[in-house]
């Protein structure tokens, strides 16, 4: 029901430096702008905290997972009960939803975001992960799908994924029914 900030890793094993208050926290991340964002699932608000006050909040995602900042800084909201990703701009006013029915999102659960803006998300009711480029339009352009929509273990199967990183030209993926973490390097022409 919070989030805990901690000065840095050696300080884990204390207490918190800050403690935001944020019901069902699924996501949180610190922005460029040193503000820090929370998704609190549990009441379905993206919360903007500037030190321990709260500056701006947005209600409309409830049960909603992650939240990630773009290179531009606008932020990225998995929302998987709304079946869509919503993009906001630091002071969480609404630039738009991509919920296309053509991308077939059944449960968007965390996302990441890689140096070219391109939003990889795991669709975890999808069994699939999905590139999208966000300046294709209204609605994204769909780049790539890892998964075929049906559970499965092996190369480019995935069952019930959830977690997404990117760090360079390395795409992680936390496969959670299968019990395993996979790397994808990824190069697009």
């Amino acid at each position: 029901g919070a989030v805990a900030v901690f000065k840095d890793r050696d300080a884990l094993g204390g207490d918190p430096q800050l403690v935001l208050p944020a019901p069902r926290t699924e996501g949180a991340m610190i922005h460029s702008n040193g503000r820090i964002y929370a998704m609190a699932s549990g009441t379905g608000t993206v919360m903007a905290y500037d030190e321990d006050t709260l500056v701006a909040a947005i209600d409309g995602h409830f049960g909603a997972h992650d939240i990630e900042e773009a290179p531009d800084g606008t932020i990225w909201v998995a929302d998987n009960v709304g079946r869509r990703l919503a993009q906001y701009t630091p002071d969480l006013r609404l630039l738009r939803m991509i919920a296309d029915p053509a991308h077939g999102f059944s449960g968007p659960r965390y996302l990441d975001i890689d140096e070219f803006g391109r939003l990889i998300v795991a669709d975890q009711d999808a069994h699939r992960i999905l590139m999208i480029d966000p300046a294709g339009g209204e609605t994204g352009a769909l780049i790539g799908i890892l998964g075929t929509g049906e559970p499965g273990l092996g190369p480019g199967l995935f069952d019930d994924p959830e977690g997404a990183l990117v760090v360079g030209n390395r795409y992680y993926f936390a496969d959670s029914d299968n019990n395993r973490v996979v790397r994808y390097s990824v190069v697009i022409n």
